[in-house]
């Protein structure tokens, strides 16, 4: 697990060069960064709110090679004396509407400017995995707090006036997500790895989500009628089964491997389908666009701070439906919780 550090921006460049040991950020670039950063929290162009990601990195042929599911399109290349890049993001965030995030790559004398798609499927490493301290990626938690990380170690900047836990981390939530999705496969040789790529999955899909609820139903349990409306799928699409299939012939041209890639992008889609994910205990997706019927709750929602995907989360936990093990909630600002209920059964 990378460690982490909890800064404001008063001491954040003390933090920022500890994380950036191997000085992948030039001086002149690190200026321009603090200059922009704080407009990050609330980027908007022509009234639209927009999020993306700064990749930073140096020798971008090098990174076409280690990073082989994603694309850079490389836009501009810049002499260091001449880059401005509050100018530069300007012009390249609305790509951000497509899924683009914003790279910036130092080639010796000059700043190669452009825009990246991350590919990666469940099957694929993760960039901390591959890069592992020669990078800086600079990411959007929510409206207060932006994550700066190297593969190694995470520095979260927050800007709020008022002091606020953020001991939350996502990455140990959809952990939490993962082990409940995953608790009911017998442990095999496959397994981890599994989970470690489901990881992957859920962090890309929820990190361009406009905001969910996933909840881990025990596996062969009926579903309870809390749960009442929704697209259940007639034969449940069995992830993990999906997976094993892939690893029997892992040739690119098979026709398993497209079948694979597309059965996983069926989650990734779900997730951002307005209401309720259902998965089971052995990595089977249920349901999608579910809605609680609140005639089944006397659970007061008015006490709830936030939106409609909040009170139903607060609903659930609350109501406890039978063979609910957990829900993982995240709200459109970023906000995000994941809760295990099976000791409160």
């Amino acid at each position: 697990m990378p460690n982490q550090n909890i800064t404001n921006f008063e001491s954040f460049i003390n933090n920022f060069d500890t994380l950036d040991s191997n000085s992948i950020v030039s001086e002149d670039l690190k200026e321009q960064l603090l200059d922009i950063i704080p407009k990050f929290f609330n980027y908007e162009e022509e009234g639209a709110k927009l999020s993306f990601d700064v990749l930073v990195f140096k020798d971008i042929e090098v990174m076409r090679k280690k990073l082989s599911t994603y694309l850079f399109q490389e836009v501009v290349t810049i002499d260091n004396s001449k880059l401005n890049l509050k100018k530069q993001i300007k012009s390249l965030a609305p790509f951000s509407v497509n899924g683009w995030s914003v790279f910036i790559s130092q080639e010796g004398e000059n700043f190669v400017v452009g825009i990246y798609k991350d590919f990666t499927s469940i099957g694929s490493l993760d960039i901390s995995e591959i890069l592992k301290g020669s990078y800086i990626l600079i990411k959007k938690i929510d409206n207060e707090i932006l994550e700066f990380s190297n593969g190694l170690d995470q520095l979260y900047l927050h800007l709020s006036i008022v002091k606020k836990d953020i001991s939350y981390n996502r990455v140990e939530q959809i952990n939490s997500l993962v082990k409940k999705i995953t608790d009911g496969i017998s442990e095999d040789e496959n397994k981890a790895q599994f989970q470690k790529n489901l990881h992957n999955l859920f962090a890309y899909s929820l990190e361009k989500s406009h905001g969910c609820i996933v909840a881990v139903q025990e596996a062969d349990k009926d579903i309870d009628e809390f749960f009442k409306n929704g697209i259940f799928f007639e034969k449940p699409i069995d992830l993990y089964d999906e997976y094993l299939n892939y690893l029997k012939d892992c040739s690119p041209s098979n026709d398993k491997v497209q079948r694979h890639y597309s059965i996983t992008g069926i989650l990734s889609v779900a997730i951002n389908i307005d209401g309720i994910v259902m998965i089971d205990s052995k990595a089977r997706l249920l349901a999608y666009n579910v809605f609680i019927d609140n005639d089944k709750t006397s659970v007061d929602t008015s006490v709830v701070s936030g939106g409609a995907r909040k009170r139903a989360t607060h609903s659930i936990i609350h109501t406890k439906p039978k063979g609910v093990l957990g829900v993982y909630f995240q709200s459109h600002d970023g906000e995000s919780e994941f809760k295990e209920l099976v000791d409160e059964q």
